[in-house]
């Protein structure tokens, strides 16, 4: 679990990004300063160099007071100037605008983007739908807005208020075509706000955070045998954060051999699936690493059905792709052949060995179409010589 928490503004309205000079005829890009270089998590920007040609990086960035300080801001450019709208953190961009307007970003603990939503306030539509959102943010939440290509001809009061809610002091300085950027807080001040306007460059608002990071080691085991166990949550660090606030178990051979002993799993699905498939029989059976099986390919087999225990697959049988009735080339096809492929896998289903509490059996369906898996559902609720047996779907 990680905390999150702003160190410090960084003014926007201070600088002049000139990264760009306007003539009569065209926009001459000039190079880019250390204001727009996205400093590493542990280092954060230099302000004395902020207007520093960025072409020496050690001398934009520097080390920060906590490895868990970082940079996070936006950097926005209108039509002219850039026409892009970069939120980032840590030295990563976190969200990439790719449609016109004004872009909201909030933040997981742990820097990563927990929301992103862009509203056209070119139109009177997408800046009443911005005034709802942020009017709906719950109080001290941690902002991040940027401006792409043309953010100023629908904008209205009342948007332009709840933008106000969230700290913004320069709402009535964005133009036609403006750059802006705002680090704010719901109820609260502006952190860092900045507005260039047509062929001025980019607008860059951005503030230090601090990450901390507490490693929880008494988290609850998910229960995975419900209906729907919890899958929703996020990447961090390389681990998966589940929404749920539970941690599922690592097995290895023998833990994961115990624990699905008695349970019939069905896997759907197509390339990945046939992937899962391989990997669950050679976690709970070592030697099928070295066994070639018929059905293992992707598109070779219609259905697959295996029996293991003790480690050792008892029972191995296919129906083949290849046979007319269960063909999937053709979608109208298929559905034309669906009573006859059900009939052969339900026959084949039938040469299962008799039902084994000390067993588990895995069955996949390859489907490359979704009215496969109403077919396979139908098959499996009407087989009773497994009845017994724990069922788990994994579509």
């Amino acid at each position: 679990v990680v905390t999150i928490s702003a160190r410090r503004a960084v003014h926007g309205s201070m600088f002049l990004d000139p990264t760009t000079t306007k003539t009569t005829t065209t926009t001459t890009p000039r190079p880019k300063t250390c204001r727009r270089t996205m400093c590493p998590a542990g280092q954060t920007l230099s302000l004395e160099y902020l207007d520093v040609l960025a072409s020496n990086a050690s001398l934009c960035c520097q080390q920060a007071t906590s490895a868990n300080i970082l940079d996070a801001g936006i950097q926005s450019a209108g039509f002219a100037d850039g026409n892009e709208a970069v939120f980032f953190a840590g030295g990563k961009v976190v969200f990439n605008v790719g449609n016109r307007g004004i872009t909201v970003v909030t933040l997981r603990p742990d820097a990563t983007r927990l929301t992103s939503e862009t509203f056209d306030t070119f139109t009177e539509d997408g800046s009443d739908a911005l005034q709802t959102y942020l009017e709906a943010l719950a109080p001290d939440t941690l902002v991040f807005v940027g401006a792409m290509d043309e953010p100023s001809f629908g904008l209205t009061p009342a948007a332009k208020d709840a933008l106000r809610s969230c700290g913004a002091k320069r709402v009535d300085d964005i133009g036609w075509r403006s750059g802006y950027a705002l680090v704010g807080v719901k109820g609260g001040e502006a952190l860092s706000e900045m507005v260039t306007q047509e062929g001025e460059g980019y607008a860059v608002a951005f503030t230090q955070i601090e990450v901390e990071k507490q490693t929880k080691t008494d988290l609850p085991v998910c229960d995975a045998r419900v209906p729907e166990p919890p899958v929703k949550g996020y990447m961090s660090s390389g681990n998966l954060v589940l929404d749920a606030g539970c941690r599922y178990r690592l097995y290895e051979k023998d833990a994961a051999g115990a624990c699905l002993r008695n349970t019939w799993i069905s896997i759907y699905g197509s390339s990945n699936t046939l992937l899962e498939f391989g990997n669950l029989v050679n976690l709970l059976a070592p030697e099928e690493y070295g066994v070639h099986r018929p059905g293992e390919m992707v598109g070779a087999s219609a259905m697959v059905d295996v029996v293991i225990k003790d480690g050792q697959v008892v029972h191995w049988a296919t129906v083949s792709n290849e046979i007319p009735e269960c063909r999937q080339v053709d979608k109208a096809e298929a559905r034309a052949n669906a009573l006859a492929c059900k009939r052969l896998i339900e026959k084949t289903l039938a040469q299962a060995p008799t039902y084994d509490s000390d067993a588990t059996r895995i069955t996949m369906f390859l489907s490359f179409f979704w009215d496969r898996v109403s077919l396979a559902v139908d098959v499996l609720k009407a087989d009773t010589a497994w009845a017994l047996a724990q069922m788990a779907l994994v579509v």
